[in-house]
């Protein structure tokens, strides 16, 4: 059937029409009888997803370098931990002036300056979320949740850190039934899904603004309440709308009237204003835990959930590029490190799990981030991918990093790299392949 597609080498057109990737994509680029036809054979067919591709995982993670111990393996063991998925948040907005607190913590922590919140089959939020707790990107042509919710998943954060004693729980303002959180935060190992209106001593409050996990005592208990605890914080502040007359803008520039915008449409201003309702829960988080004698026993981790589409043209922006966003490790007793290792968000939960001591790495996907056999990689679902040595479109090497000639072999092993790890990501999934090896 695909024939009907362009075959040239890195067709991603081709690719997302064998294995439907994204919906949204396959609309734009697919003649609609070739999709109709595409329906039809996979429906009757129902080989795309039923053929057993157990052994095929095994030779692919047999096949793979070990793991390598590095002189981050296990820094954090016995730690607490409260990981913070920070909405909508770009480089742009760590800065002394508009979020000192994330700052002074990107100065003085781990900071990693190529990271990259790869997207895939069109989520965003939930769909990093998902990765940064399992290994795992969304899979091609299925939803991302109803997959989760069919899948044994021994090897989440929580499940590891549970297993030594932890609770492990997810803080969030948005109702339960939204993104059917309060459905499969369970399949996360999360012991509650904990929304801030549910814990909190003031209900009237506006749970919107970020800094009421810390600034009302309710939620804040909820926080700290266990003697080794494994914290899952999603904010909110910094979300779309970006107008004058939104109430998290309005907070904000009440709190810093430095930051009122005068022109209206300026979309940036008011963005970065609303981040700050964000890094005063930061701020806060920090004092408060200082107070309680816990902050040399916690790590704070904060990564970007994807890049504002608001702030671009997203039918010229080069979208991969755009998704470097933040990725800062702080602990009061690591020293402070710009580390610019190019990585992604399935490196995120192997790094966590040699960092914290809990497992073997091997397992995942992605890769510890420290391991010094690991070159370093971030790719994304239109087959594009950047390493330390160049950026590939998904058509052709656009940026190189060498300053020599292109490395043709390298780039043609790459390429089949990524077309392998992408299909091994929905493999796992659509054959529970860690119920196997639970």
């Amino acid at each position: 059937l695909s024939s009907g597609m362009t075959n040239n080498y890195g067709s991603y057109d081709k690719y997302n029409y064998d294995n439907f990737l994204s919906s949204n994509d396959m609309y734009k680029t697919a003649d609609i009888n070739l999709v109709m036809y595409r329906d039809i054979f996979c429906s009757v067919s129902g080989l795309i997803f039923k053929s057993d591709k157990t052994a095929e995982i095994k030779d692919y993670f047999a096949e793979r370098p070990e793991h390598t111990p590095n002189e981050m393996s296990g820094v954090f063991k016995g730690k607490n931990l409260i990981l913070i998925q920070m909405e909508t948040f770009e480089h742009r907005l760590i800065t002394e002036d508009i979020c000192p607190n994330i700052y002074r913590l990107s100065q003085e922590g781990l900071d990693l300056t190529r990271f990259y919140t790869s997207r895939f089959n069109d989520a965003q939020t939930f769909g990093t979320e998902a990765c940064v707790q399992t290994g795992l990107y969304s899979p091609a042509g299925i939803d991302f949740q109803s997959a989760l919710r069919n899948n044994t998943l021994p090897y989440t954060l929580g499940a590891l850190l549970r297993a030594e004693g932890y609770s492990a729980n997810e803080f969030h303002y948005i109702d339960p039934a939204f993104y059917g959180r309060g459905d499969i935060y369970e399949k996360f190992s999360f012991e509650n899904y904990i929304r801030y209106e549910d814990a909190a001593v003031n209900k009237e409050q506006d749970f919107s603004i970020d800094d009421t996990l810390v600034t009302d005592g309710g939620i804040y208990k909820k926080l700290i309440e266990n003697d080794k605890f494994y914290d899952f914080v999603i904010t909110y502040s910094a979300h779309s709308p970006y107008s004058t007359d939104d109430e998290l803008y309005l907070e904000a520039i009440r709190r810093r009237p430095e930051l009122a915008v005068s022109d209206p449409s300026d979309i940036e201003g008011i963005f970065k204003a609303k981040a700050t309702l964000t890094d005063d829960m930061i701020g806060g988080l920090l004092k408060r835990l200082e107070e309680d004698g816990l902050l040399d026993d916690t790590v704070l981790i904060l990564y970007g959930d994807h890049f504002n589409p608001a702030m671009y043209d997203l039918l010229s922006v080069n979208e991969e590029s755009v998704m470097n966003t933040p990725f800062i490790i702080y602990s009061k007793d690591i020293a402070a490190q710009k580390v610019d290792k190019v990585c992604a968000i399935n490196d995120v939960l192997p790094t966590l799990v040699n960092m914290f001591g809990l497992y073997d790495c091997g397992q995942y996907i992605g890769h510890d981030i420290f391991d010094e056999s690991y070159e370093g990689l971030a790719y994304f679902q239109n087959l594009a991918w950047i390493s330390p040595r160049y950026h590939f479109d998904g058509r052709e090497v656009i940026e190189n990093y060498t300053g020599g000639e292109v490395d043709e072999e390298y780039v043609s092993e790459m390429n089949e790299y990524v077309r392998k790890a992408i299909d091994m990501n929905s493999n796992i999934i659509f054959n529970d392949y860690y119920k196997q090896e639970e």
